[in-house]
């Protein structure tokens, strides 16, 4: 009886060594890892356990085990499910928009029992990096393109002191009259001056003596005014500018400015003008009577210059092109009729000028004349001297 118990107590022993021997491998759990395939980054290792959870990437998944060899992710935050891909080497699998390469790490069996040991499964190469991306080759240009041109700067103003003394027997500014707020004549103001200006580093000032200013008649003759003209008068003008050469080529130059120039003329205005007297049998005797008063013209204007030279040793040719933008001309006095005193008003005909003129001589002495057309009239000549 004993034989027998012993005999049947031998099945049941290798029953239990059988289960104990199966319960150590399975605790016994292999892990991998994900290698995404654009950035070349490792994610893991992750245990690889049904219902285990792995954070990739920043976004955490849980892994259900699909038999015999396949596996999903089911993400946490949406609840969709990845896969199932099988677990082999290099099989790709897609989270969450990429791309990653499955790849076993070293199995962390428990261990067994010499006799029992379970050789573990042998990590295979990691993957080789794709290959990298060949630099783009240079298209070279069908031809060199041209370099850009250099700016040229402006050339400099001169650093000489200039000094210019004229005489203008003629210098007359075309105006145009109005008496009472009616259209009067056009006529000029007629100067005869004397002048002198100073320029350095392009910046110039001017002034001028007037001895003799007359203005012509303001008015056409009629019955009731039958004289009004300005006449013996005097005047002043003042100007400060700035002038800068643009372009220099050669002995050419060609060059830009302006100045604010201000002048006042006084002049008395001569007139004859008729007067009402009643008379006898209900008629009216006219008288005209004859008067002079005080007139002052005062003009404040903004100028823009330009001009153009030519120079040689001893002698050059120049022209400008002056135009007032902004001029306010003020008349103060009136024109006395029948005990009435009728404003006087005038204006510029127009707003530009021309001129021309030539030097001669040796620095630092030299002569020039110059004449000029339009809005202003004159006759200059005069001398330079240079320091």
């Amino acid at each position: 009886m004993s034989a027998t118990l012993r005999r049947s107590r031998l099945p049941l022993a290798a029953a239990l060594c059988a289960f104990a021997f199966g319960v150590h491998t399975l605790t016994g759990a292999e892990s991998f890892t994900l290698q995404a395939v654009r950035t070349e980054r490792v994610f893991g290792p992750y245990t690889l356990q049904d219902g285990g959870r792995a954070q990739v990437d920043g976004h955490g998944y849980q892994m259900r085990i699909v038999p015999p060899d396949r596996l999903s992710f089911i993400s946490l935050a949406s609840g969709r499910v990845y896969g199932p891909v099988q677990t082999i080497e290099g099989r790709l699998l897609e989270l969450n928009g990429q791309m990653y390469a499955f790849s076993w790490r070293v199995a962390t069996a428990a261990t067994a029992p010499a006799a029992f040991a379970v050789t573990p499964r042998e990590q295979p190469p990691p993957l080789a990096p794709p290959p990298p991306i060949p630099e783009p080759i240079p298209i070279p240009p069908l031809a060199d393109p041209a370099p850009p041109k250099p700016r040229t700067p402006l050339p400099p103003p001169s650093t000489a002191w200039h000094v210019i003394g004229w005489l203008a027997p003629f210098h007359d500014s075309a105006l145009q009259w109005k008496v009472d707020g009616k259209r009067g004549r056009e006529s000029d103001l007629s100067r005869t001056t004397l002048g002198g200006a100073m320029s350095w580093h392009g910046w110039t000032a001017s002034l001028g003596l007037s001895p003799s200013v007359s203005g012509g008649a303001l008015l056409p003759y009629g019955m009731d005014v039958t004289e009004a003209e300005l006449d013996d008068g005097t005047g002043w003008s003042m100007s400060l500018g700035y002038r800068r050469p643009f372009l220099r080529q050669g002995r050419w130059e060609a060059a830009f400015g302006g100045r604010f120039s201000i002048s006042q003329d006084k002049l008395d205005l001569k007139s004859t003008t008729a007067v009402g007297h009643a008379g006898t049998n209900a008629t009216i005797d006219v008288v005209y009577e004859s008067d002079t008063s005080n007139v002052t013209v005062t003009e404040l204007a903004l100028w823009l210059d330009m001009g153009l030279s030519y120079s040689r040793e001893w002698w050059g040719l120049f022209g400008s092109l002056n135009l007032q933008p902004l001029g306010s001309l003020d008349v103060e006095g009136g024109l006395n009729l029948d005990g009435q005193k009728l404003s006087i008003e005038a204006e510029r005909s127009q707003p530009l000028a021309f001129g021309f003129g030539a030097w001669a001589g040796v620095s630092p002495w030299r002569g020039f004349a110059d004449y000029t057309v339009g809005t202003e009239s004159s006759l200059r000549i005069g001398v330079m001297y240079d320091f």
